[in-house]
């Protein structure tokens, strides 16, 4: 998790998660927005982008500059937080939730 600027204001910074999913495992929207809704509003992560890796130093420490410079805007592989279903959703058009709708 970083700390992005939001695109509808870019003077403020918003939470956003990258993800690296295991071979062969299916993203589990559900069980990572019941984990996420866990935390306080201020502290969930707004938008969750899927990557095929994530960046780590030699002593494999993720650097966090480079999660912060991913491109989190609509799109595959990109989730946003939906505040009043409690849920990510996807960002394609895919219509894509947690809840499976």
């Amino acid at each position: 998790a970083a700390g992005s600027h939001d695109p509808e204001d870019p003077a403020i910074e918003i939470p956003i998660a990258a993800l690296q999913l295991l071979p062969h495992t299916v993203l589990d929207l559900a069980a990572i927005s019941a984990a996420v809704a866990g935390l306080p509003e201020y502290g969930r992560p707004r938008r969750l982008r899927i990557v095929e890796s994530l960046p780590m130093t030699d002593g494999f420490r993720l650097i966090k500059r480079g999660i912060r410079d991913l491109d989190v805007s609509d799109g595959a592989g990109v989730y946003a937080w939906d505040t009043r279903a409690q849920t990510y959703v996807a960002t394609d058009g895919s219509a894509r939730t947690a809840r499976g709708t």
